[in-house]
């Protein structure tokens, strides 16, 4: 009924649309178009010339993963140096010892008469133990300062936690806490660095060394001293991966581009 008000011009215009939006549809309809075309996957041959449609661009992703893991390769692991360590050390053995020597060791008498109030005054490592074996007796100036000797001489250089050597490359960085605008870049840590372990046993056979020392005596020295000497040297994780995501960060996605009629793939060549 609404047609039948309509002009035959408007009756024509709305039909010569209608069929237009038809035709258009049928034209770029998928389900026509599947049929006529050559659908292939990666290496099957191509059964004929392929070229492009238009003008097209794309990213090569895994290229550009590619690219991007080989930019976080290259960054050196990064490690943070403490050259105080040494120092930390015979302070912290001082403080203990000290306090000992204060509260535990006025007089041989009253040690003899209570070992535990020795005891009670040790703060180093070892607890009660080591307090009684260190408060049993004064000790020269000469023996104290060879235990000190022995601590720091331990302590010195590069050290790393045993662990962290899964870290290594050929190359490494290291910053200086002392001096944090300062980079150091060390070649073959594992052969010119100290592991933990190893630094720990140049204690106790420093230690040992001192004999005017009894065994047992040697080991509470051992004992309290061991645990002081720490690592120098350590991985600082976090820093390592923001620089590897910076390096990867600075890799622009790579692209291909094909003109309009540019030949993709040739007969007989493999996709």
């Amino acid at each position: 009924k609404p047609f039948r008000r309509l002009s035959d011009d408007q009756k024509f215009w709305i039909g010569f649309a209608g069929l237009c939006l038809l035709t258009t549809f049928l034209i770029h309809n998928p389900w026509w178009r599947t049929s006529g075309e050559q659908v292939y996957k990666v290496d099957d041959v191509a059964r004929e010339s392929i070229t492009a449609p238009s003008d097209l661009t794309c990213t090569d992703e895994p290229e550009t993963d590619r690219l991007k893991l080989e930019a976080k390769e290259s960054v050196k692991p990064i490690f943070r140096y403490e050259p105080n360590k040494p120092d930390q050390a015979v302070q912290q053995f001082l403080s203990s010892w000290e306090k000992l020597q204060r509260h535990g060791n006025d007089n041989t008498a009253k040690l003899a008469n209570s070992d535990a109030k020795a005891e009670s005054h040790w703060t180093g490592a070892g607890g009660p133990e080591v307090g009684k074996v260190l408060a049993a007796r004064s000790f020269s100036r000469n023996e104290t300062q060879a235990v000190q000797d022995a601590i720091k001489e331990s302590s010195e250089g590069y050290i790393y936690a045993d662990s962290d050597q899964e870290h290594f490359q050929k190359d490494v960085f290291v910053f200086d806490r002392a001096k944090p605008n300062q980079q150091l870049t060390v070649s073959m840590p594992e052969s010119n660095w100290t592991p933990l372990s190893a630094a720990r046993e140049k204690l106790r056979t420093r230690i040992e060394a001192i004999k005017s020392l009894s065994p047992k005596e040697m080991d509470a020295f051992y004992t309290a001293a061991e645990s002081l000497i720490e690592p120098s040297v350590s991985f600082d994780s976090v820093a390592t991966e923001k620089a590897r995501e910076s390096k990867a960060d600075d890799i622009k996605p790579i692209t291909v581009s094909l003109k309009r009629g540019e030949t993709v793939v040739k007969e007989g060549d493999k996709i």
